[in-house]
């Protein structure tokens, strides 16, 4: 299945460790404020992850947990708004997932230290997407 977010404040907090945030087949975000806490992986989805609008931020607080991840190396693909994504210490923003800017001024942007931030990307590639080349713990899309 899945979730559709269109508007409003939603917020997700999640104290185990031993999980994700929030777990989706899908998600599709078109507008409003969303925000994952998590003290394991942020997001965890199945088929596909689809922003639109909004301003979306996930963070994992567990040093071994990724802030989004996928376990068929799906497409996290950005048409608008903002995002910004925080992984444990040693993990990384996205892992295992394929990204794709859905139109030609989304760029992706890593970082190391949440503070020095690389050129930024367009990820526009095939309609499978690309994996993204750094391993960096902080990731924005804008």
């Amino acid at each position: 299945k899945t979730v559709e977010i269109h508007g409003g404040v939603i917020t997700a907090v999640n104290n185990d460790t031993n999980g994700g945030g929030l777990y989706f087949g899908g998600i599709k975000i078109c507008g409003g404020k969303f925000t994952v806490n998590s003290k394991h992986t942020g997001i965890i989805f199945y088929t596909s992850f689809d922003i639109y609008g909004g301003d979306i931020e996930m963070t994992s607080s567990n040093n071994d947990a990724n802030g989004i991840f996928c376990n068929d190396g799906n497409i996290l693909t950005v048409y608008g708004g903002k995002m910004k994504v925080a992984g444990g210490f040693s993990k990384k923003a996205i892992h295992n997932t394929k990204i794709k800017s859905g139109t030609s001024n989304i760029k992706f942007y890593f970082s190391n230290d949440n503070t020095t931030w690389d050129a930024g990307k367009v990820y526009d590639g095939s309609g499978t997407g690309e994996n993204p080349t750094p391993d960096n713990r902080y990731a924005k899309v804008e």
